[in-house]
């Protein structure tokens, strides 16, 4: 059976219209908490009504908590819903689609104790109590994919104990309906885990898995990839040491091969986005400096064809400020002089159905804002009512 392509909803879209982004910033009517604690949003249409809602993980109180907000057809959103994540240390998750009924379920991972929760939504945007799933101790990242070719999503889960040998990759296998069999685990290679991509790196059809963290505890970022059997057995083909515990693992370039561009987040000053080419067969040439990003989405911004970039500076000013960078279709960046957004959680998606990328994200006071995509538009007014292009 044909493997399953990972949908992440942070970063896919289709636009139809072309040309240079313009955007008009709209308030949801949202905001969570005043300690700036607020820490995720992202997409996806929850209900099955062809809109596309938000769903946002706050920090601001143990446990921590899901917003979900459902978009009205007028572009507005309700009242939002609340879930507990039953754990503070339930602090990130994917959508993903695991019983494969056509509506994205929410899958969390919990760091302490150790384990995935699975909460199935059957198509009306509600999220029931979770099925929780004993991973690796000390699960530092998830990530969701086809891995072994039967044509329905698994789980992979990353550690981070502090004792290196301790280290294991969980893997989950879906039974085939949503539920999921007892993990294996594998060899982590002696490397706490920050970051895990599943993608096709070496062009043989199945899921293979680049896993970025550091190569010792608290010590520099390594790289390593892993080739997949595919039946859902990893190898390591080889390893990078770079200075990035972070990234995105795309095509950039347009040669078909799947990239990798890594951003920089590790004690550095400033920091460091690089692009990283994909040769097709599961190694990656030196890392390329693009510019100071420490990190971002990405998407087909301005509808050419090729993944561009909405990466943010760690801080300037005590505030996350975004910067747009166009991609010329041969992984060549250039900074846009008019394109920076303060806030951060950014995503892209096509919010109002209307071919091109919106931008979803949240601002240092914590509203839920949107970034629409509008032609007609010639600058960026935030929410607070300030001239955020750069003229």
């Amino acid at each position: 059976m044909t493997p399953i392509v990972p949908y992440v909803y942070l970063y896919y879209g289709s636009p139809t219209r072309q040309g240079d982004p313009v955007f008009d910033t709209i308030y949801t009517g949202h905001s969570f908490n005043s300690s700036n604690a607020t820490r995720d949003v992202n997409a996806a249409d929850l209900n099955a009504d062809g809109l596309l809602d938000l769903i946002v993980l706050s920090y601001s109180s143990n446990p921590a908590k899901y917003y979900v907000l459902i978009q009205k057809p007028d572009g507005s959103f309700g009242d939002h819903t609340t879930y507990s994540t039953n754990n503070y240390s339930g602090s990130k998750y994917f959508l993903d689609d695991v019983n494969n009924d056509g509506a994205p379920d929410l899958i969390t991972r919990y760091n302490y104790p150790s384990r995935v929760g699975v909460q199935i939504n059957y198509g009306l945007g509600n999220f029931p109590n979770p099925t929780y799933y004993s991973v690796t101790n000390y699960n530092n990242r998830i990530a969701t994919g086809d891995v072994d070719s039967d044509g329905d999503i698994d789980i992979v889960a990353t550690s981070g104990n502090s004792s290196l040998s301790a280290n294991r990759i969980s893997i989950l296998k879906n039974n085939g309906n949503g539920t999921f069999a007892s993990q294996i685990t594998m060899t982590q290679s002696n490397m706490p885990g920050s970051y895990i991509h599943l993608n096709d790196i070496d062009k043989d059809g199945d899921l293979d898995m680049v896993l970025q963290g550091n190569s010792s505890f608290g010590g520099s970022p390594k790289i390593i990839v892993y080739k997949n059997d595919s039946f859902g057995a990893f190898t390591e083909f080889t390893s990078y040491v770079n200075d990035s515990r972070y990234g995105v693992n795309r095509d950039f370039d347009g040669d078909n091969f799947n990239d990798l561009i890594t951003f920089d987040n590790y004690n550095n000053n400033p920091n460091y986005a690089k692009f990283w080419k994909g040769s097709g067969d599961g190694n990656f040439n030196s890392g390329i400096t693009i510019d100071t990003m420490f990190y971002g989405p990405v998407g087909d911004i301005d509808g050419d064809n090729d993944f561009d970039v909405f990466g943010y500076c760690r801080k300037e000013s005590d505030n996350y400020v975004a910067n747009l960078y166009f991609n010329d279709g041969n992984a060549q960046f250039s900074r846009s002089p008019v394109g920076r957004v303060t806030g951060s959680s950014l995503i892209l998606c096509d919010i109002d159905n209307d071919g091109d990328l919106d931008l979803p994200y949240i601002t240092v006071d914590n509203k839920v804002c949107i970034a629409l995509n509008k032609p007609e538009k010639l600058y960026l007014i935030s929410p607070r009512g300030t001239d955020e292009w750069i003229k």
